[in-house]
């Protein structure tokens, strides 16, 4: 998670604003849920190891049908929630249930879901009714798959830990309102707007800004341009040196292409190594010198992959937006110029002149 303020915010922000940075704080917490006993640990632990991961998927997906009969289940979705995304938070979550509950990122981690809950419009009583129904499964799983003897001790782990952290994503749910906790909530929507790999935008996101871009530029009645950039030759890098080295130019790629482009300009990654540039209010002569600055950018120096130096250019199509024209036949446009600057040799801008 990006970390609000810069370099030297907390590591935990949330921890550091409810108290829960001090060991101490969450020791307090631990013991109120009565999950302080000495057999906890091993019971956890084991709960883990033999229901939770084994059974991950099928509990998630029961869960997720179980999900759609909430009443704010469609709200929800209608504001941007993804199934797909949902589900594999979930089930990161339950194969994490029971290991280091008592850690700092743990806390942290439900303390953030409930700044999220709050920022979707949950409403507390359909988290909570949630909350039951994952309980419910996880004990139908502890039920198939340990002997009669052998469940009550983890049902009742199950149920202090399930206590835990909704208790947490309770107490953060329920001030995400106060006006304090407000850069938090916007520093965790500008976070699901990045792509993780770049810190660009990310397809979904740049997409959505590029139809808000030509909507404003339509009423305001000023230019809209387009680039999008594509990197040269870089499928050799991840045969050569790996993906972590591919992902590693990736990254480096998007800081040149930020370094090129005004403060004001959108940079988002559109697909493997393709991104693309929103360039409000400008015309397509300035979009095109935009672009050759960006290609220079790219082809001035080497780059770095474990210990070697490897010369990587870049190829762009430009194109200005029509009147009337959607995002889509834009991008198909300035993809039909980044088709011909590479049929003409690569390292090159090309422009569509329509």
């Amino acid at each position: 998670m990006p970390e609000p303020g810069g370099k030297h915010a907390p590591r935990h922000p949330l921890c550091a604003r409810f108290g829960y940075d001090e060991p101490r704080r969450r020791a307090e917490r631990i013991a109120l849920v009565g999950l302080d006993g000495p057999e906890d640990p091993a019971r956890a632990l084991r709960l883990n190891r033999e229901v939770l991961v084994p059974c991950a998927r099928g509990i998630i997906a029961r869960f997720a049908e179980r999900l759609t009969r909430l009443p704010s289940w469609e709200s929800v979705m209608r504001r941007g929630g993804d199934p797909a995304r949902l589900r594999e938070a979930h089930e990161a979550y339950l194969r994490g249930l029971g290991l280091d509950y008592a850690g700092a990122d743990h806390f942290e981690a439900c303390l953030r879901m409930g700044v999220v809950h709050a920022d979707f419009g949950v409403p507390a009583g359909d988290y909570i009714a949630a909350y039951g129904a994952f309980q419910d499964l996880v004990g139908k799983a502890i039920r198939e798959r340990l002997a009669p003897d052998e469940q009550a001790p983890l049902r009742c782990t199950l149920a202090k830990l399930c206590l835990l952290d909704a208790s947490l994503v309770t107490e953060a749910y329920l001030h995400a309102e106060l006006s304090e906790l407000k850069a938090l909530v916007a520093a965790e929507r500008e976070r699901a707007r990045r792509d993780a790999l770049t810190g660009t935008l990310g397809r979904g996101a740049v997409l959505e800004a590029l139809k808000e871009a030509l909507g404003k530029a339509a009423i305001e009645r000023v230019p809209l341009s387009l680039v999008m950039v594509d990197l040269d030759g870089f499928k050799a890098v991840n045969d050569t040196w790996g993906h972590p080295a591919g992902d590693a130019v990736l990254r480096e790629a998007a800081g040149r292409i930020r370094s090129a482009v005004r403060d004001f300009d959108l940079v988002g990654r559109y697909g493997g190594e393709e991104f693309l540039v929103v360039l409000r209010a400008t015309p397509l002569d300035v979009a095109r010198r935009i672009a050759e600055r960006i290609r220079a950018r790219m082809a001035e120096g080497p780059f770095e992959v474990r210990g070697s130096s490897v010369a990587l250019t870049a190829s762009a199509g430009v194109a200005e937006a029509r009147p009337g024209e959607g995002a889509e036949g834009l991008i198909a446009r300035a993809d039909h110029a980044l088709y011909e600057a590479k049929r003409a040799g690569k390292n090159r801008v090309r422009v569509d002149l329509g």
